[in-house]
């Protein structure tokens, strides 16, 4: 009998617990930046890192048939330099301050983030590169041939494996007409055809800062490690937490100004190839170096 009762008793608590209703486990704080950037900022000061994501509608699902490739190859430059840094400084520059740039580019979406330490020295120069990089990528020519050349050797490499030509005539049927249908990093002839000025033009179309979406996760701002002994000090006393929390927005407000400043204003109306919002989430792929 007694087994009978905890076995109920089990499955009671059991749905106790599934019938509970789900609670975010992240606060997520959000503003919206006045040059229309929407900003996205969660607290976190367990390690004395940052994490910056500015993101634009900026994927492949924006490339021309003709020109399909552009996309990804304006993002996979955006790091080859910009503003007076060459790619070797980018990449110097970096690595001095131990911080680490990467890309992100889907059909939707295409971007760059950085990682850096939260040290107000080293967070100032990691989001400047980034900045950078985004406001003025220099496209130089001789990156751009280096990476065609590369590109065009993979894409005849991968059109002889079964795995490929299945999946490339499955988003064709799926897609048709649909700029989804096109090939993200493009075909051998379009991408031979990419010139720097069209790599330009996609990123003065694409890349403004009323588009970007920029997401902060981490220590934003080093006064809080005062605080933190502060805030232990009095017991979690509420005004010292709410002025942790005024002092971290402000830290993360002052690195997206930083940022949203430094973006092109771009042209009104950036809209898929041939279709109108289209749908969403496609064949993504992450970029890391």
């Amino acid at each position: 009998m007694s087994s009978k009762v905890f076995a109920l008793s089990l499955a009671a608590a059991v749905l106790a617990v599934a019938s509970a209703p789900a609670r975010a486990i992240l606060p997520i704080q959000y503003w919206q930046a006045s040059s229309g950037a929407r900003v996205y900022f969660v607290e976190n000061h367990d390690l004395p890192m940052l994490d910056v994501s500015v993101e634009f509608p900026a994927g492949a699902g924006y490339d021309q048939p003709a020109k399909s490739g552009v996309a990804s190859m304006t993002q996979r430059l955006l790091k080859s330099g910009a503003e007076g840094m060459s790619e070797d400084d980018v990449s110097r520059r970096l690595a001095d301050i131990g911080a680490q740039l990467a890309g992100r580019f889907d059909a939707d979406r295409a971007g760059l983030s950085v990682r850096t330490l939260s040290s107000d020295a080293e967070r100032r120069r990691a989001i400047d590169i980034l900045a950078r990089s985004l406001r003025a990528p220099s496209f130089p020519g001789e990156v751009l041939e280096r990476e065609k050349v590369r590109l065009v050797g993979a894409l005849k490499e991968a059109d002889t494996k079964p795995d490929t030509i299945v999946s490339r005539t499955f988003y064709r049927l799926a897609y048709r007409e649909h700029p989804y249908a096109l090939r993200s990093t493009g075909e051998v002839k379009s991408v031979e055809s990419i010139t720097r000025e069209d790599l330009l033009g996609f990123h003065r179309r694409h890349y403004a800062g009323r588009y970007a979406v920029v997401a902060l996760i981490g220590d934003a701002h080093e006064a809080l490690h005062g605080l933190a002994g502060e805030a232990a000090r009095h017991g979690h006393r509420c005004d010292v937490c709410r002025r942790g929390r005024a002092l971290a927005r402000a830290g993360a407000a002052r690195s997206v100004g930083t940022l949203v400043r430094a973006l092109p204003h771009g042209r009104a109306g950036a809209r898929r190839a041939g279709t109108g919002n289209g749908r969403t989430g496609a064949r993504g792929e992450t970029e890391r170096g």
